[in-house]
């Protein structure tokens, strides 16, 4: 179809870590229980039980999200404690026994140097020039004179 046009859309994956505090429980026997994963009805009895010691405690809870520009297309609890870091090699080489690695920039480090470089040497080359005023001859200040300019 001619005169329409394509808009790329950009997926994301953002994760957050939620602090969240909790209540401990713990019985004569040992076991341990947190308040929140326990039923409406188990909370009250678990309040009103003084045999059961009790603390709060801190974790962390991460959430996953979709996204697609400002949206929010999905939205879940993330089952782990640790945010998902994928390591992404660029080339890697093995050169005499010893691996190589190599990203996507170090190809752009120097060309960015010598740009950085140049850019610096024209500014220092125009500040450097001498402001020297500017000599006329007497016969143009005089045709100047005439014509009313000065």
């Amino acid at each position: 179809m001619a005169g329409v046009m394509k808009i790329p859309f950009v997926f994301c994956e953002y994760f957050i870590v939620e602090n969240v505090s909790d209540t401990l429980y713990a019985d004569e026997q040992g076991n341990t229980f947190l308040l929140s994963e326990l039923e409406d009805e188990q909370k009250q009895i678990v309040k009103e039980d003084t045999t059961l010691k009790t603390r709060k405690v801190k974790s962390n809870k991460i959430k996953w999200y979709y996204l697609a520009g400002d949206e929010i297309l999905d939205e879940k609890d993330w089952l782990g404690k640790y945010i998902p870091i994928v390591r992404v090699v660029g080339e890697e080489k093995v050169i005499e026994g010893k691996t190589v690695r190599k990203g996507h920039t170090r190809g752009m480090k120097d060309a960015q140097k010598m740009y950085n470089f140049w850019t610096s040497s024209a500014a220092e080359f125009v500040s450097l020039q001498e402001n020297n005023p500017t000599l006329h001859q007497p016969k143009l200040f005089k045709a100047m004179r005439a014509i009313g300019t000065i």
